[in-house]
């Protein structure tokens, strides 16, 4: 489900748990930044576990910043996380399947690659996401099957050339 806020869409998928590749092509994007040795990211089996299907109905966003500030919640989304090339994990959602977002493992923790983009394109105008390389996905159970993830980004509109601070929390359970 989408949500327009005067020119902003919030969608989970368009920017945070899935869409991170410039141009959005569904394949995984150039390489933006080198993943650390298995041993600096907690060895294979901390990637391994963070592999697979994820899903959520409790994700909320926030808008901020901007004259479309606002709030959505209770919102479903399923992400599907594979093993990267250039990063240690890809997560793609069922809200912008063609959008790739990077990920490095260290422990319990994935962390988005900085600096990361994602367009949403509207009869009125474009959105482009820009992630921050604070947003994380973190297991938070003992068995690896729950998680919390947290996306930050900046939106800007074009052609109107507003800025919004997007955010998205939501807790995760692995299928």
């Amino acid at each position: 489900m989408q949500r327009r806020f005067a020119r902003f869409v919030l969608a989970p998928a368009a920017i945070a748990a899935g869409a991170l590749a410039a141009g959005c092509v569904g394949e995984e994007p150039a390489p933006v930044a080198t993943h650390g040795d298995a041993a600096d990211a907690g060895g294979p089996d901390a990637i391994e576990r963070f592999l697979g299907t994820w899903s959520t109905s409790k994700a909320t966003q926030t808008l901020s910043d901007c004259a479309a500030a606002g709030k959505q919640t209770d919102i479903s989304i399923t992400l599907n996380v594979t093993r990267g090339t250039t990063s240690d994990i890809l997560a793609t959602n069922t809200l912008a399947p063609s959008c790739v977002l990077q990920a490095n493992v260290r422990g319990d923790t994935a962390t988005l690659v900085a600096e990361q983009t994602c367009t949403a394109t509207f009869p009125t105008g474009v959105d482009t996401y820009t992630y921050a390389g604070t947003s994380t996905f973190k297991l938070v159970s003992a068995d690896g099957t729950q998680a919390v993830m947290e996306l930050n980004a900046t939106i800007t509109n074009a052609p109107s050339g507003a800025t919004c601070t997007f955010q998205e929390i939501a807790p995760y359970e692995k299928k």
